[in-house]
């Protein structure tokens, strides 16, 4: 079975978001970033993050593709944990491991950093799933940026996607032919045998 991708493309939905001005949407991005990481209170990240998952509610958003931003920031918080509970000599001890003290104060720095961070992922994928590349180059357009300028980004979005399928497919062909890549340390030593064909298939 084919992994989510990590990026999605733009996923017209007949949704009160969806018919919204690009500049709108825009201005909803910033508004929640600049809140996200303007506080370190805890209930206010999760009241954003909550606030997000609403609006992308609203819009009729397939979670499904939020999915495997998940998986990676859930490999994430098992490593800040680890080393911010550890390093950041400060509050009570909630572990002790030996000679090894396990702090609180790490716990709740990294549960500030993973809500931030999947935060503004949220964001930045809705704002990919609710905006048509069109309507972002003209966004930028109106900006005053020169159209040559403006096609850019929007036109980077849309192939993102496309080169992570092409990279999965290139993953299943080689495993077909028997070449192990199932874990991080069998895929690292192979990478030649996936960039040499994805470099091809790029060009």
């Amino acid at each position: 079975r084919r992994s989510l991708p990590l990026l999605t493309n733009y996923a017209y939905q007949d949704s009160p978001i969806h018919r919204l001005d690009p500049r709108t949407k825009l201005l909803w991005l910033c508004v929640m970033m600049v809140i996200v990481y303007s506080t370190a209170n805890l209930a206010v990240l999760a009241g954003s993050l909550l606030l997000i998952l609403l609006a992308g509610s609203l819009g009729r958003l397939d979670f499904r593709a939020f999915l495997p931003l998940v998986k990676a920031l859930l490999l994430l918080a098992v490593f800040l944990v680890v080393i911010q509970t550890l390093f950041q000599a400060n509050g009570n001890v909630f572990y002790q491991l030996g000679p090894i003290n396990f702090y609180e104060r790490g716990l709740w720095i990294t549960a500030q950093v993973l809500l931030r961070v999947l935060s503004m992922a949220l964001l930045f994928l809705q704002f990919l799933m609710w905006t048509h590349p069109m309507d972002l180059t003209l966004m930028f357009v109106k900006f005053g940026l020169p159209y040559k300028y403006a096609m850019v980004l929007p036109l980077a979005l849309r192939f993102f996607p496309i080169l992570e399928k092409e990279l999965a497919s290139i993953y299943e062909a080689q495993q077909a032919r028997g070449l192990e890549l199932r874990s991080v340390f069998q895929r690292v030593p192979r990478l030649a045998f996936i960039l040499l064909p994805f470099c091809l298939r790029v060009m």
